[in-house]
């Protein structure tokens, strides 16, 4: 096996952090626009506006939690702690995309059933 093959993948606290933000401006942008409809007056009578919004921004909650515990050790100057935060800053972000992809499932299989 060639060493070239393998290579290691850093996260630091502000790429949690951006790829937190991206996902929450996303999240919320796609709430925005689903709630102005395009013409539709009305929201999907299958799913109402009111679950929709609770379901959509209850994905952020995920992302927010990641945010701080990547950014807990610089804000503290506890920089022996950082390997755990970003441990448990990742295990939440990827809750959250697993969370978000449900949610996303969800609403298409209401929306097309």
């Amino acid at each position: 096996m060639h060493n070239d093959l393998f290579f290691i993948v850093v996260l630091v606290d502000k790429d949690i952090i951006r790829v937190d933000a991206t996902i929450i401006a996303g999240i919320l942008i796609l709430l925005t626009l689903s709630s102005i409809g395009f013409g539709i007056a009305t929201p999907d009578p299958k799913v109402g506006y009111r679950a929709k919004s609770v379901l959509t921004l209850s994905s952020i909650i995920f992302f927010a939690i990641s945010g701080i515990f990547a950014s807990l050790p610089t804000l503290l100057k506890k920089l022996e702690e950082s390997e755990l935060m970003m441990f448990i800053s990742v295990i939440f972000m990827i809750s959250g995309l697993a969370y978000l992809v449900g949610v996303i499932s969800y609403f298409i299989a209401v929306t097309y059933s």
